[in-house]
């Protein structure tokens, strides 16, 4: 049987470490690479993060921002950009370029090579002098880390968020930010960030994925060419852990000047994205509160008036459900009340035909939507292949459909709540 919707990538080892990873389609007029580069999160997560901000600043042949716009627009307005991404216990160093696609333009251009020789410069010859860094460059881009760090308190949901994780897991690495620390960013000097760039081109895997009308060919050989320095090593990189036993609930108050309480709470399915029993996790997430037809928008906002949101999201590398509401201090007892009862149903399997046809149906179209993003579909399967379950999004969606009533039972008598983090106003209880 033909899948609908084909889209695969033709993978190729393309050296010491280094895989290509190619889509080719005419879908899109544009041609996305993506140049991701993967480690175990820990405590030197601010270094990747102030690494990424640094090389996303400019390179020998492009020493500032100006030149680097310069050669972008020579490249018919191609788009670039560098960060961290976390998925689970790693941190991704992730460097995007994208462009027109040489088919699509009004004369025969190499654009490709262009892109892969402006990549190479940026990673490999950075703003450095006798093995450090730019020193005014570095100061730099700690002040701007230090800015995003701290920017997060401007969403609070977010920092809940964050602090519920910091706390469920703290003797994890996924209890690492991807951003890294404040405190941390005034340590790094412009040499040992050097050397830590140095040690992460020498030894972490590094994977390329082009997504666009391009020869698969001449996209490996590109590949190929700009790696051919890397020496025969160990080229590696898990951020697997075991998951804990299951423990009691431990409740964490913290107080700031905030308008509105933030309840979130950490819930552990046991069930990774490599376990067969995954996709009912993932329909589990989505009858919880992952959709506006889910229980806790229903029963929390609609029903009781308690939130203007409640919301749910699970993160699959770790098995991680966590639960979000925006509400008055005062109305904690009555929102757990509510949360544990929703739960309670669903560990009793009382989850009607409806809920589960929507909840099948939104989750289908979400990955269907990821086909609409160069860079959507190229995390996905990044996320899955370091997760080691590479499906196509036709044999998800089979998945998907399959998943059972009773299978959603089975996995939600599994789940515990493992955190309560509750974020309230100054002087309120």
């Amino acid at each position: 049987m033909q899948e609908r919707h084909p889209y695969k990538f033709q993978s190729f080892r393309a050296g010491e470490g280094v895989s290509a990873h190619v889509l080719p389609t005419r879908k899109f007029k544009t041609t996305t690479i993506c140049l991701m580069i993967g480690r175990e999160l820990d405590e030197r997560s601010t270094h990747a993060a102030l690494l990424a901000e640094v090389l996303r600043r400019g390179s020998a042949m492009y020493p500032d921002m100006r030149a680097l716009a310069t050669q972008l627009e020579r490249m018919y307005g191609a788009s670039f950009g560098c960060g961290v991404l976390r998925m689970g216990g790693r941190q991704i160093l992730s460097m995007r370029l994208t462009m027109a696609g040489e088919n699509f333009l009004p004369r025969r251009v190499a654009l490709l090579d262009r892109a892969f020789e402006f990549l190479r410069e940026i990673l490999l010859r950075p703003l450095a002098v006798d093995g450090a860094f730019a020193a005014d460059l570095v100061l730099r881009e700690k002040h701007n880390l230090r800015a995003k760090i701290t920017s997060l308190m401007n969403d609070r949901m977010a920092y809940a968020q964050r602090r519920c994780i910091e706390e469920m897991c703290r003797k994890e690495r996924f209890r690492f930010y991807e951003h890294g620390d404040v405190k941390a960013v005034g340590r790094i000097t412009p040499k040992g960030l050097y050397e830590f760039h140095r040690e992460m081109l020498s030894t972490r895997p590094v994977h390329v994925f082009v997504v666009g009308d391009v020869a698969v060919r001449r996209v490996v050989n590109r590949v190929r060419g700009m790696f051919a320095w890397r020496g025969a090593g160990e080229y590696s990189f898990d951020g697997m852990e075991s998951q804990p036993s299951p423990r009691r609930a431990r409740k964490v108050v913290e107080r700031q000047d905030v308008e509105q309480a933030k309840l979130c709470i950490g819930l552990r399915t046991y069930t990774g994205a490599r376990e067969a029993d995954y996709p009912a996790a993932v329909v589990y997430n989505g009858l919880l509160g992952a959709f506006s037809h889910s229980r806790l928008f229903r029963s929390i906002r609609e029903e009781a008036g308690l939130a203007y949101d409640a919301h749910s999201f699970i993160e699959g590398s770790k098995g991680l459900v966590l639960i979000g509401v925006g509400l008055k201090g005062s109305d904690f007892d009555e929102a757990m009340r509510i949360i544990r009862r929703q739960m309670s149903d669903l560990r009793e399997g009382r989850i009607s035909r409806d809920d589960m046809a929507k909840t099948r149906k939104s989750l289908t179209t979400r990955l269907r939507s990821s086909l609409d993003s160069p860079l959507q579909f190229i995390n996905l399967h990044y996320s899955q292949m370091i997760n080691g379950v590479v499906l196509t999004l036709e044999q998800w969606t089979r998945k998907i459909r399959a998943v059972k009533p009773a299978d959603v039972e089975a996995l939600a008598r599994k789940v515990t709540v493992d955190t309560i983090y509750l974020l309230i106003p100054d002087g309120k209880k």
